[in-house]
């Protein structure tokens, strides 16, 4: 698997198609890519409230400093107007799955 494999198995997430990664690290953003495309299939609602579609991740940027991954992105809603909670959420979600990401990748690296 190469850099340009992943830019074009994802490409809502690496819009910019540019990726600075380790080769032995592409299976990990492999599989995090995967968790975050699924990700953006689901759905949020609360009880008697509208629908929220959850936001497409876009990276910004992936590269290594200091032996760790940095994934730098942000959200693309299709809705406007998102309450801040509901956001906040999203943001936890993915930065958990980058964590694990990480984590990951810091046992490759030892």
């Amino acid at each position: 698997m190469t850099r340009e494999d992943i830019i074009e198995k994802y490409p809502k997430i690496f819009v910019d198609k540019s990726m600075q990664a380790p080769v032995a690290w592409l299976p990990v953003i492999d599989e995090l890519c995967d968790c975050m495309e699924s990700y953006g299939y689901s759905q949020y609602s609360e009880p008697n409230k509208e629908v929220i579609q959850f936001p497409q991740v876009v990276c910004d940027q992936v590269k290594s400093k200091f032996s760790q991954l940095r994934f730098y992105y942000h959200f693309e809603y299709d809705q406007e107007d998102i309450p801040v909670n509901i956001y906040n959420d999203h943001r936890k979600y993915v930065d958990g799955m980058i964590a694990y990401a990480e984590t990951r990748i810091r046992r490759l690296t030892d």
